[in-house]
């Protein structure tokens, strides 16, 4: 599963727990708001329970993840992308106040991901 627009580094992929309480069973969502307006991504979002904001590491665009996890009311990390002069997982982190909870360095690193998800 493709997580972004060609040559777009950012992408929201989202997560519902809700059939945690189920032993047997639970579900996990994968949805790109990267064309989404904002009605349907903030009904995506009340749907789940955590999100995580993809974003390459370079100041722009880990400021547009800033942005976009600002108004995302679930738990919310960040998966980094490292690109050529951007920034570290701290200072990622200290710029979105998002944590960083995984730093994909390879196109197939992310379609890994993206498999393993939706296999669970």
């Amino acid at each position: 599963m493709i997580l972004t627009a060609e040559g777009d580094g950012r992408a929201v992929l989202l997560a519902d727990f809700s059939g945690a309480e189920m032993a047997s069973e639970s579900f996990v969502t994968c949805v790109d708001l990267a064309d989404a307006n904002a009605y349907e991504a903030r009904k995506a979002l009340g749907m789940s329970e955590a999100a995580f904001v993809v974003s390459t590491s370079d100041a722009a665009s880990l400021e547009d993840a800033r942005a976009q996890g600002f108004w995302i009311d679930v738990a919310c990390g960040l998966l980094l992308v490292p690109v050529l002069g951007g920034l570290n997982s701290a200072e990622a982190e200290q710029l979105t106040r998002l944590p960083v909870c995984g730093v994909l360095k390879t196109p197939s690193q992310i379609a890994k991901v993206a498999r393993a998800i939706v296999q669970d």
